[in-house]
Order: C-alpha cells, then sequence, then structure tokens
C-alpha cells in the first residue's frame, strides 16, 4: 500500500530561524532535528501538504510517495 507524505529537503529548509512549516502543521507530524524541520511523525502526516507547503518560502517542502 502506498500513501503520500510530506518530505523537507534540508539543503534548502532555513530550519528554526524560519519555523513556518513546524508552526503551521495541522497534525503535529513535523519538528526539528539538528535545526532543520523534519517529518519526525510520519503516522500523524496526513499526506496533503495542505498546512505546510504553502508557508515555506524556499519551497523545501514536497510530497512523495511511501509504500508502507
Amino acid at each position: 500500500m502506498t500513501r503520500k507524505i510530506v518530505q523537507i529537503d534540508a539543503t534548502k529548509c532555513m530550519g528554526v530561524s524560519c519555523a513556518r512549516c513546524v508552526l503551521a502543521c495541522c497534525s503535529g507530524a513535523l519538528g526539528f532535528e539538528d535545526g532543520k524541520a523534519k517529518l519526525l511523525h510520519k503516522d500523524k502526516c496526513d499526506g496533503t501538504g495542505k498546512c505546510c507547503i504553502p508557508v515555506c518560502q524556499v519551497r523545501a517542502i514536497s510530497l512523495i510517495e511511501e509504500t508502507e
């Protein structure tokens, strides 16, 4: 079975100096690791990106398909 989840490009992410995606995440799936935003709770990700993608100014967030 496949489902969509968000993926954050750490090379683009501005991390804790921005924090918009982490604060905007509707499901509480995003957090910080090593100063960069990261999907910490895959099981919580709604797979739409409707809250986090629009607020990312550097376009570091995309949707990918993951096989469970």
